[in-house]
């Protein structure tokens, strides 16, 4: 290998340690992404059951009064 071979090799070493730095960045913003979104889909959830339940509630309520 000749010096010409060496820098090459270096700066692709360089390129990728810059690309996994990147992408191990990124792909911790996307965790915490996933994080936020879980937790919010769960809160969804549980209001739309709270919601669901309530419906329930005055439509008994209704049909027992107008028996």
């Amino acid at each position: 290998m000749d010096n010409i071979d060496l820098i090459n090799l270096e700066l692709q070493i360089e390129s990728l340690l810059q690309t996994h730095e990147k992408l191990k960045s990124e792909n911790h913003s996307l965790r915490q992404k996933l994080i936020k979104i879980t937790q919010e889909r769960a809160e969804l959830l549980d209001k739309n059951k709270k919601a669901v339940a309530k419906v329930k509630k005055i439509i008994s309520q209704l049909r027992s009064e107008m028996q």
